[in-house]
């Protein structure tokens, strides 16, 4: 499942601060797990939009299903 920064800054504030920096330089909106077998294999980050409004429903669903 995705986790969208802008919306979950609670969960952010677990990371340590390298993390926190490299999320803020990246400007990054969506991490989204890769998942091999039930197992993460990696992370895709996705960045704000260009046009700086927030990523809708049917957008994150689009997202997620080209990842899955």
């Amino acid at each position: 499942r995705e986790l969208i920064v802008s919306r979950n800054k609670d969960i952010i504030e677990y990371l340590d601060e390298a993390e926190h920096n490299l999320l803020r330089e990246l400007e990054v909106e969506i991490i989204y797990p890769l998942k091999v077998m039930n197992h993460i294999s990696g992370t895709l980050l996705v960045g704000e939009k260009c046009d700086g409004t927030r990523f809708s429903k049917e957008e994150i669903l689009l997202l997620s299903l080209l990842f899955d």
